[in-house]
């Protein structure tokens, strides 16, 4: 995948988390639909596992390295530094309680798919880059 393809795939992912996010607030579904905050959270981590990996990737390269352990780190780390950051704030904004009995299993399940997420965009480009040089 070229490295600029990277961007911009992450700035439409970005912008379609935002839309189902807005979507979902609306019109109720996160309450309705329950696994519909999953997808949410599964399509922002793809969106910053893209991203991490757009900064992860030199500017004199045109494509993305193959899978390496440091991309590795880079995404997983980069995907649970703002999933944390996105539940602090949700926390801070009293979207979420400490009181809930859901409230670690929610957490946990969001990070989890936001880890996910940009795992996947990890596997995504390591096999289109194979698939560009074999």
């Amino acid at each position: 995948m070229k490295r600029n393809s990277l961007l911009y795939t992450s700035l439409g992912l970005f912008l379609l988390t935002a839309l189902l996010h807005i979507f979902a607030i609306a019109f109720s579904v996160y309450w309705t639909l329950v696994w519909f905050d999953s997808v949410v959270h599964g399509f922002g981590g793809m969106a910053l596992g893209f991203f991490a990996l757009w900064l992860g990737t030199p500017s004199r390269e045109t494509y993305v390295s193959p899978f390496s352990f440091q991309m590795f780190f880079l995404v997983l780390g980069g995907t649970l530094c703002v999933g944390l950051l996105w539940e602090f704030f949700e926390y801070s904004a009293g979207i979420t309680s400490l009181l809930s009995r859901n409230y670690v299993p929610d957490t946990l399940g969001d990070l989890a798919m936001d880890v996910v997420g940009g795992l996947a965009a990890l596997v995504y480009t390591s096999i289109t880059r194979k698939a560009i040089f074999s």
